[in-house]
């Protein structure tokens, strides 16, 4: 469990699988190319690119930390 920002919207609720430093699996609709903000217990608050979405979960690939 952890939070997802889209550009337009609040901090909202979300659901997450598979988290990794590069990424994770999101529970959701999203659109390909779809940019936001996550909030995780484990990787704390990071920008995140949608790169493949289907059947109600998205893959995403985070930005990198500096």
């Amino acid at each position: 469990m952890g939070f997802a920002r889209r550009s337009e919207a609040g901090l909202e609720p979300a659901l997450f699988e598979d988290v990794s430093e590069q990424g994770c699996c999101i529970i959701g609709d999203f659109k390909i190319g779809e940019c936001f903000v996550v909030t995780l217990p484990k990787i704390d608050t990071v920008g995140a690119q949608v790169r493949w979405a289907i059947g109600g979960r998205a893959g995403l690939l985070f930005d990198k930390v500096k």
